[in-house]
């Protein structure tokens, strides 16, 4: 009886939970351990202004994407049981992604000096600021529907690619050339984009096309993911919201340090949440069913 046996049939716990949550700990330590590796070769003063770009970007893939995540599942595990398919749910997820895409920008164009002067980039680095923007989207995009597929595994090693390429394109680019912004926020891209070839086979077209509008479906996403952003914010703010304060008052080089210690608590707080995740598609498959 191997060690998965024994917390099994001795304490219950599922093999398939176990390995599921080893890896996501370990694609949890990896991705908040990226910047720190970033860190190593940026001046404090250029992390400071990294972690403020972070910033920006993650507020817009919150609200539209990340927002997405609970009111994905739960619907699509109802509608695959009802349909054998997620198209409608899935067409929503297309539609959030893209309204994302228009709305970050139109928001450069329009705030481009104001989120210069806040980031500490030069115009053209708000422009290249895109690069991040894009990579987080579709890093979050693909992690939503692959939970909406039941395929929490896949979603996990989709993740843990886009870290290790990441990493190696970083690692790389710092030896072959030096890293400046542009640079890092390409490799974020790159990666996310790469990875997509470890998950793709995984994804079954029959089951999320064609796309379908479906008004009631949409109305109902929109319902979930207007309570989504209260809350979802509300954990933005406590990850982010200090250095809109720290910004005011103390240097870039200051903010830079502050921010790389603060990566070692946002990676525990991270791994929390995998117990919400792992179980969601579960419940959500068997809404309705009391035993």
């Amino acid at each position: 009886m191997d060690f998965f046996d024994v917390l099994e049939k001795k304490v219950g716990v599922s093999r398939k939970f176990v390995h599921y949550f080893l890896l996501k700990g370990v694609v949890e330590a990896l991705y908040y351990f990226l910047p720190l590796v970033i860190a190593i070769f940026l001046s404090p003063a250029e992390f400071g202004v990294f972690s403020l770009s972070q910033m920006i970007v993650i507020v817009v893939v919150t609200i539209f994407i990340t927002t997405m995540h609970t009111p994905f599942v739960v619907c699509a595990m109802q509608e695959i049981k009802k349909r054998g398919k997620i198209n409608n749910n899935f067409t929503v997820l297309v539609i959030m992604f893209l309204a994302s895409a228009l709305c970050w920008l139109v928001g450069i164009v329009v705030f481009k000096d104001i989120i210069a002067t806040f980031c500490g980039l030069s115009g053209r680095g708000v422009m290249f600021l895109s690069f991040l923007f894009f990579s987080l989207s579709i890093k979050r995009f693909f992690e939503v529907l692959l939970f909406g597929l039941d395929k929490r595994a896949t979603s996990a090693t989709y993740t843990f690619a886009v870290g290790v390429i990441n990493v190696v394109i970083v690692v790389l680019l710092s030896v072959s050339f030096g890293l400046n912004m542009f640079l890092i926020f390409l490799s974020y891209f790159v990666s996310s984009v790469l990875a997509i070839i470890f998950v793709i086979r995984k994804i079954d077209r029959k089951v999320i096309f064609p796309l379908n509008f479906d008004v009631k479906q949409f109305r109902e996403t929109l319902r979930w993911v207007k309570w989504q952003v209260f809350g979802l914010l509300a954990i933005y703010m406590i990850d982010w919201g200090d250095n809109i304060v720290l910004r005011l008052y103390v240097s870039m080089e200051e903010i830079g340090v502050y921010n790389t210690a603060y990566q070692l608590f946002k990676g525990i707080a991270g791994i929390t949440l995998v117990l919400n995740m792992y179980f969601l598609p579960y419940l959500s498959k068997h809404i309705g069913d009391k035993k």
